[in-house]
């Protein structure tokens, strides 16, 4: 293949970093100690946080799993790509729209980012969750070398071994080969990753570990769950309990992670971000002051943690107040390694290479868009919104509403300003409109068969987060 690149970008000789992408599944906003959890101990998130950069404005490209790695493979937004909702989604038909219909993979046309950095010399390997799609639109059909564990399925049958893999199961984790009992899927990822950077034959590499943690089923080793089962009662329910176990465990092989990069001496060479694909389940973990969580549009569901460190490139202990998004990975990874972009692909994402490498004085003016013309459950109807700086919009399909919030005074959107200011409200709206043109977005129609006085509960066929089975191992639990 002819290379699409020219050398580009912030640095004034091209410095090919080893990069990895540390996508955990359904991470709440601040489930870190440092992000302010008072609960979750993160010993080794913290350290890394305090060595690197956090972005305290970082957005998801969607409220729900797929729609966001379409983004991030691909630099478009999820309304562009088609990819609205995860795949294959839930075909509803008993409530007042109906969704559209989506692809059920990545357009094979894309030059996705892995295929961007392996066509400039970078190795590329997937760890972990996938699902965009089956084979043969798998990860190795879209530009990485290697793929251990990623399927088209978006949680695991369980985190213990044998992980489903014993049957025929549909959310059976594969492919993965071999393993013992008692083994747990967070840490047989880590040493997956481990194992492709010790064979690392002298050519960067992308690593994508892209963890099914902490997505339900909410299942934690007896270890780390003893560190809080004190916790559990009136307040604390037991499968919060379990979760922290989860984010615990999370920050344990963060830190085996990054032991073994400073051990083999690549501490220094390599580029790592920490960051979500939605926001956290609010049900499971606390998003305050943000309001509500995976699924919807308001922020707890759509703000992620991103911390990024590279010892010596990114500043360390710094806050960048930046609005940034999914969509950005894929320029900013380009331009910090020296690559012009695709130039017969277009780009919905912006740099932030220069904020990201201490270049840039950061600025709240940016404006995101989201489309999400489905239901997560009925109290989750289709809605698309806007940030503009500080203001934004959530518009709601099923009644026609507007609510206008500003989010530096109110984080926690608990103050509708739409009829207080019907002119921000018709700005904000219209611009919305535009956008949703541009990007040719699809929408939920009416229902010709909707009865109002038999709406029904919306199935969750295998997005998996309304499940409440808890397990620990050697003693599960069901509720």
């Amino acid at each position: 293949m002819i290379s699409l690149f020219l050398a580009a970008g912030v640095l004034t000789a091209p410095i090919r970093p080893n990069i990895i992408i540390l996508l955990i599944d359904d991470l709440g906003w601040k489930d870190f100690g440092v992000l302010g959890s008072s609960v979750y101990k993160t010993p080794n998130i913290d350290r890394f946080a305090a060595e690197g950069t956090r972005f305290s404005q970082s957005y998801a490209a969607a409220s729900v799993c797929s729609p966001t790695r379409a983004s991030l493979f691909s630099g478009q937004y999820p309304a562009r790509l088609g990819i609205t909702d995860w795949l294959p989604g839930a075909d509803i038909r008993t409530q007042k729209l109906v969704s559209p219909q989506m692809p059920e993979h990545l357009d094979r046309k894309l030059v996705t980012l892995p295929e961007a950095l392996r066509n400039a010399g970078y190795t590329t390997w997937n760890v972990g969750k996938w699902h965009l799609g089956a084979d043969p639109y798998g990860p190795t059909a879209n530009g990485f070398d290697v793929n251990i564990a990623g399927n088209e399925t978006g949680q695991p049958t369980s985190y213990f071994y044998p992980y489903g893999n014993e049957g025929n199961d549909y959310n059976r984790v594969r492919p993965l080969s071999g393993g013992r009992p008692g083994e747990y899927l967070t840490d047989r990822l880590t040493d997956e990753a481990m194992g492709l950077i010790d064979r690392k034959d002298g050519r960067p590499f992308f690593l994508q570990l892209s963890h099914y943690t902490v997505h339900m089923p909410l299942e934690a080793k007896a270890s780390d769950f003893a560190k809080y089962e004190s916790l559990v009662g009136k307040d604390f329910a037991k499968r919060r309990a379990t979760y922290a176990a989860m984010v615990d465990n999370l920050d344990q092989n963060v830190g085996k992670l990054m032991s073994h990069l400073r051990d083999r001496g690549l501490d220094n060479d390599t580029l790592v971000f920490i960051t979500s694909d939605n926001g956290g389940l609010h049900d499971v973990t606390d998003n305050k002051p943000l309001r509500l969580g995976k699924g919807y549009l308001y922020e707890g569901g759509i703000r992620t943690p991103l911390i990024a460190r590279w010892p010596g490139r990114v500043p360390s202990g710094k806050v960048s107040v930046s609005p940034v998004s999914t969509i950005d990975y894929y320029p900013t990874l380009l331009e910090t390694v020296g690559l012009a972009p695709v130039r017969s692909q277009l780009q919905d994402g912006v740099s932030f290479a220069t904020q990201l490498l201490g270049k840039a004085r950061t600025t709240k003016e940016r404006t995101l868009y989201w489309h999400y013309p489905h239901y997560h459950t009925v109290q989750r109807p289709p809605a698309s919104a806007i940030r503009k700086g500080n203001l934004k919009l959530v518009h709601w399909y099923e009644t026609d509403k507007d609510e206008v919030y500003d989010l530096e005074k109110d984080p926690g959107e608990t103050r509708d300003l739409s009829e207080e200011n019907p002119s921000l409200r018709m700005s904000l709206r219209n611009d919305l409109d535009r956008w949703l043109i541009k990007v040719g977005a699809k929408f939920a129609t009416a229902n010709p068969k909707f009865r109002t006085e038999k709406t029904a509960q919306i199935p969750r066929v295998s997005d998996g987060d309304c499940s409440c089975r808890l397990s620990i191992y050697r003693d599960q639990i069901i509720e």
